[in-house]
C-alpha cells in the first residue's frame, strides 16, 4: 500500500554520548507542502534535515520515503553551500550535475544561474562571491536535477532585502507551479510564515507544535507571529 505522506519520521532520536540532539521525533510531511522548521539555536532543526537527506544516521527510530522518491536526487542546502572557490558558478553547477549523474545541456545550468539572480556573474570565481551570492548559488545547486523535494537550512542567510524577496518568490513558484515539496528552516520567522503551509516548532530536540499556517494565523488574536512563537516556546 502506497504511503500517504512523502516522508514519515517515527520516534527518531539522535544522541551524541549522553546529549540528545533529537529526542523521539515523529512527523509526517505531505507531498506538495512547504514545511517550515523553527526553533532556537540547538533545537535540532539542522540535525533533523541532515537525517532526512541521509547525511547523518539516526541513533534510533525510523525514516521512510514514499516509493517514488529518489533519495539521491533530493535537492539540499544544509548549513553552508559546498563550493569550489577556484571554479565559476557555472562550473560548480556542472560539477554537481556530474556528481549526481544528471545529464543536462549548458542552457539548463545557465538558466538556473539566471533563476537565482547570478546570470551576470556566471564567469566569476566563487571565491570572490559575497555571502549572499554563495547562498544564491547554493540554492541553484540544490535545484540541479529538477528535484521534487528540497531541504533548505537557513537559505536566506546573508541575503539583502531584494535577495530575500527574490528567493521567497522563487520557492513559492517552484511549489505552486512545479509541485516541489519544500522543507525549510529559518530564524527569520516572519519570512518563513509568508511561505510555509505548515510550521513545526522545535525545542531541545523535541517537537512542541506542528500546525498548519492557516490554523496558526487564526489563533494569533492580534499577536504578531514573533509574539506567538515566544509564547509557544516559553510554555513548552
Amino acid at each position: 500500500m502506497e504511503m500517504e505522506n512523502l516522508i514519515e519520521v517515527k520516534n527518531i532520536t539522535k544522541a551524541y554520548r549522553k546529549q540528545k540532539a533529537l529526542d523521539e521525533v515523529t512527523l509526517g510531511i505531505r507531498r506538495g507542502e512547504i514545511y517550515g522548521l523553527v526553533g532556537n539555536n540547538g533545537a535540532g532543526k539542522t540535525t533533523l534535515l541532515r537525517i532526512l537527506c541521509r547525511l547523518l544516521k539516526q541513533s534510533s527510530g525510523e525514516l521512510k520515503y514514499a516509493p517514488d522518491v529518489n533519495v539521491s536526487k533530493i535537492g539540499t542546502l544544509i548549513e553552508k553551500p559546498g563550493l569550489y572557490g577556484d571554479m565559476t558558478g557555472y562550473q560548480n553547477l556542472k560539477a554537481k550535475a556530474l556528481a549526481i549523474g544528471y545529464r543536462c545541456k549548458k542552457e539548463e545550468l545557465t538558466g538556473l544561474l539566471e533563476l537565482v539572480g547570478l546570470g551576470d556573474v556566471k564567469k566569476k570565481m566563487t571565491v570572490r562571491y559575497s555571502m549572499g551570492m554563495k547562498q544564491r548559488l547554493g540554492i541553484a545547486m540544490a535545484l540541479v536535477g529538477e528535484p521534487e523535494l528540497l531541504l533548505l537550512d537557513e537559505p536566506i542567510n546573508g541575503l539583502d532585502i531584494q535577495g530575500i524577496n527574490d528567493i521567497r518568490n522563487l520557492l513559492l513558484r517552484l511549489n505552486r507551479e512545479k509541485g516541489v515539496t519544500i522543507i525549510i528552516s529559518s530564524h527569520i520567522l516572519d519570512e518563513l510564515a509568508k511561505i510555509a503551509t505548515r510550521l513545526c516548532v522545535m525545542k531541545q530536540g523535541k517537537i512542541v507544535l506542528d500546525e498548519s499556517m492557516e490554523a496558526i494565523e487564526n489563533s494569533l488574536n492580534g499577536k504578531t507571529i514573533e509574539e506567538w512563537y515566544l509564547k509557544v516556546n516559553s510554555e513548552a
